[in-house]
């Protein structure tokens, strides 16, 4: 098992285990800042998470690096709306 396994599994578990200790913490917030950490959560959800899962398939050999790309973007763009949409609720709860 080579160091690329190692830490793309590193990668994928620990960024899995914070998500949910966070969504603990979101489900206990209500408001406007409880909706802003949920689009949070959901914008790292897809940046971080999904992207390491699937570029651990990629270092595993189940999807090929050309099929990685296009889910790196298709991520990126679903955490940054994610990300776009927590700001939103974050004015809307100092106002």
């Amino acid at each position: 098992m080579g160091i690329t396994v190692i830490t793309a599994s590193i990668a994928a578990v620990s960024s899995l285990v914070a998500i949910f200790l966070l969504r603990i913490i979101a489900v206990k917030i209500g408001g406007f800042l409880g909706k802003m950490l949920k689009f949070l959560l959901a914008g790292i959800f897809f940046a971080i998470v999904v992207h390491s899962m699937a570029e651990l398939a990629e270092v595993l050999n189940i999807i090929s690096g050309s099929d990685l790309m296009i889910i790196m973007g298709v991520l990126l763009t679903l955490g940054s709306v994610c990300f776009i949409c927590a700001s939103y609720f974050g004015f809307k709860a100092i106002k």
